[in-house]
């Protein structure tokens, strides 16, 4: 099978998964994800799908995000992680995971984007679950002097961390989180943040520190979002979003848009700003602290509003996110990146 062949197989396999809303077992759940991620083409080039369909809701396990780095270990500026250096000939190094790129604390495995680059000598790299016995299969596998990039998807480790092993040679190893497991049961929206309605924010699709929904500094950037409460939502429950963000400066600030969030339902007339009149949390001004390259998350919780419009399956669920650049509190001196969004329910 020749690459556009390749191609066109995982074209259709990414449209079957955004049409299924539901997928039962571990099995199905990761020959379907692994299928929509990535294809790997002659000369290690690899076709990237960072997300499933947009807007699309799943009772599975895979939660995509905007990649985000999470792992460098060439020198500064470079640099994420803290480890700096090649791996040497033999050498594994075991790196933190989750509490990391919004990857939670219950995540199982993670879908990483795997590259290295610098390297000295034939060798391979092996990716597996840290404080686990090294598996002799390989990840990575290269020739002097190359640079090769791969996806892979591994089960998180002892402290949520994940291993590495370079055979032999120097290579210089790069991360970039794509996605993450959560168990199975629980119900999300995952929002396409490349996909939103009535925009000012900019899209940035590339991987590491520039991917993501771009709120530029020195501006007024708003984003509104729009979800459809799905079949096997409960009514009158509320919902619970969570947003990862960050930005290679400090002081930035994300904050939730005001008197925009509204429900609309089929036949009748739309109530404005549930967030004001039932004790709606946004995230407010979500700053970031002392340190750059730092992704960090903020919740909020939708609800219905106080005047006896109660949240029904069907219901449609407007809000937006805003930057202000120009306000005194906001002395960032780059851009805002928002990485995913993922709504949950009951």
């Amino acid at each position: 099978m020749d690459n556009e062949d390749r191609i066109r197989e995982l074209e259709q396999k990414v449209h079957a998964l955004g049409t299924t809303r539901r997928r039962r077992g571990w099995r199905s759940r990761w020959a379907a994800i692994g299928a929509a991620v990535a294809v790997t083409l002659g000369g290690g080039t690899a076709l990237h799908y960072a997300s499933a369909a947009p807007g699309d809701v799943v009772t599975n396990s895979f939660v995509p995000v905007a990649p985000v780095r999470i792992l460098d270990t060439r020198p500064a500026p470079e640099n994420v992680g803290g480890f700096t250096g090649p791996l040497a000939t033999g050498q594994t190094h075991s790196f933190q995971v989750t509490g990391v790129a919004g990857v939670p604390a219950n995540a199982t495995a993670v879908v990483m984007n795997m590259t290295v680059t610098a390297t000295t000598g034939s060798s391979f790299l092996t990716v597996y679950p840290a404080g686990a016995t090294r598996p002799t299969a390989s990840n990575l596998n290269w020739a002097a002097g190359t640079t090769i990039p791969n996806l892979v998807t591994v089960k998180i480790g002892a402290g949520g961390q994940v291993s590495i092993f370079n055979l032999s040679g120097e290579a210089h190893v790069i991360a970039d989180v794509a996605g993450y497991y959560i168990p199975g049961n629980d119900k999300f929206i995952s929002l396409d943040i490349f996909g939103t309605d009535d925009s000012s924010a900019l899209f940035d699709g590339g991987f590491g520190p520039n991917a993501g929904l771009v709120f530029p500094d020195a501006a007024l950037s708003t984003a509104n979002f729009h979800i459809v409460l799905p079949p096997d939502y409960t009514a009158g429950t509320a919902l619970v979003g969570t947003f990862t963000w960050h930005t290679t400066s400090i002081n930035c600030a994300v904050s939730w848009r005001p008197n925009y969030s509204s429900v609309s339902r089929a036949g009748q007339v739309h109530a404005p700003n549930p967030g004001v009149t039932s004790g709606l949390t946004g995230p407010g001004d979500s700053a970031n602290g002392a340190t750059a390259n730092v992704v960090q998350s903020a919740t909020f919780t939708l609800t219905s509003p106080d005047n006896g419009f109660t949240l029904q399956p069907g219901d449609s669920y407007t809000f937006g996110l805003y930057r202000n650049g120009t306000n005194g509190t906001d002395t960032c001196a780059s851009d805002a990146r928002i990485d995913s969004i993922v709504i949950r329910y009951e």
